[in-house]
């Protein structure tokens, strides 16, 4: 089937390989706003997860309100609803900053033990990202709030796909049906 992805374009969807893949792809490059402000994509993503939430209003309850915070849990999140993945909340959802709202807490998921394309890797750091490809010993992973050179540290921070050991995967979920 085909689905609208804003600014007029509208491209296919492969169900027998991860949706949410070729959305997130389109993204990479998506920098943080070094200044004050946040960068418009980014905070179009943040909102989206604010009104899916009933946050809007709701200051105090948002775990996020720019790109300034942690952004990569919005980031998956995002990617998943633009591509029709079902999410039912859970209480972790509110929380996409924290990486803990791919736990058990998810209720549309299943863990995994194998790397898989289009896995969801909550890293040992409080991180999450999609896994994009793997061998025996390392990951790449395509995620938002990653570092430009792969590090754990936020410097440049954008939509990318960087390299990671294998054991730096806290654990592995997929959504169900993928």
């Amino acid at each position: 089937f085909y689905r609208f992805f804003g600014e007029g374009k509208w491209f296919k969807i492969n169900k027998s390989i991860a949706p949410w893949m070729e959305i997130a792809k389109m993204y990479i490059g998506t920098y943080e706003d070094k200044s004050s402000a946040s960068n418009p994509v980014i905070q179009g993503w943040i909102d989206r997860h604010n009104q899916d939430f009933n946050l809007d209003g709701k200051e105090k309850q948002k775990p996020i309100s720019s790109d300034n915070e942690p952004w990569c849990g919005i980031f998956v999140y995002n990617m998943l609803v633009l591509s029709g993945v079902k999410i039912e909340r859970g209480k972790s959802w509110e929380y996409p900053s924290l990486a803990s709202f791919y736990n058990t807490n998810w209720k549309n998921s299943v863990k995994i033990n194998k790397p898989q394309y289009g896995a969801i890797a909550k890293m040992k750091w409080s991180h999450v990202t999609f896994i994009y490809d793997f061998d025996d010993t390392f990951i790449w992973v395509l995620g938002g709030n990653q570092a430009e050179n792969g590090a754990a540290v936020r410097d440049g921070v954008t939509v990318n796909i960087a390299k990671y050991k294998i054991s730096q995967i806290k654990e592995m979920r997929m959504p169900e049906g993928y």
